[in-house]
């Protein structure tokens, strides 16, 4: 919207080129989570009524989200590269594909005791409870920066359109440090990238 007023480009053309620009943003690096890095599960679209823990709620988007810890200069531990990725269920399938492609299988993988990650798949695997929270804080507020960046930049996002939001997420964050590499690399992935036709249906849904 503020693209269409400031140009005077029509509003679905901005957002045409906009979602252009988010699948430049998507993840295809060979680079993974190495060292201690948490997992855990989210909804985006906000709790339920009198329910915890994991829901089935099909209005609701099913994330993992796995987060590696780095040390910062002064030795505290700290988040280093992230990646938030849309899973159709909470079965040791769903959770296994997303950790395949952005965690090495040497990692030390820290997540909840949730019966469907299981230790052949990542064997470094170690489990805890959550204890509301506390024994998992650097993913936690990781998961509260997504949900607010969701809520106060874009108010919302749509089933069809979500994926597209992570990967805008994960690209920014894991170059926020470097503000022209990010700027650079984004530039470089658009002029490599293939065509994207996306249908004005697909576009508004």
């Amino acid at each position: 919207m503020e693209l269409h007023r400031e140009t005077g480009i029509r509003q679905k053309t901005c957002w045409y080129f906009k979602r252009k620009i988010q699948e430049a943003m998507r993840n295809d690096s060979p680079n993974l989570l190495k060292g201690v890095v948490e997992v855990d599960e989210c909804l985006i679209g906000g709790p339920e009524k009198n329910k915890q823990g994991r829901s089935s709620d099909s209005n609701k988007h099913k994330v993992l989200v796995m987060v590696e810890h780095v040390k910062n200069k002064k030795g505290e531990i700290t988040m280093g590269k992230a990646y938030a990725a849309l899973i159709d269920g909470y079965a040791a399938e769903d959770l296994l594909i997303p950790m395949q492609k952005h965690i090495s299988t040497e990692a030390y993988v820290s997540a909840d005791k949730w019966r469907a990650y299981i230790q052949k798949d990542f064997p470094n695997l170690c489990q805890e409870y959550l204890d509301s929270g506390k024994n998992f804080p650097l993913i936690h507020l990781h998961i509260m920066n997504i949900k607010g960046w969701i809520r106060g930049v874009h108010h919302h996002c749509s089933n069809t359109h979500i994926g597209a939001y992570l990967n805008e997420y994960n690209f920014r964050f894991n170059l926020r440090t470097d503000r022209r590499q990010l700027f650079n690399k984004l530039v470089a992935n658009m002029v490599a990238a293939a065509p994207l036709f996306i249908s004005l249906q697909a576009l508004c849904a």
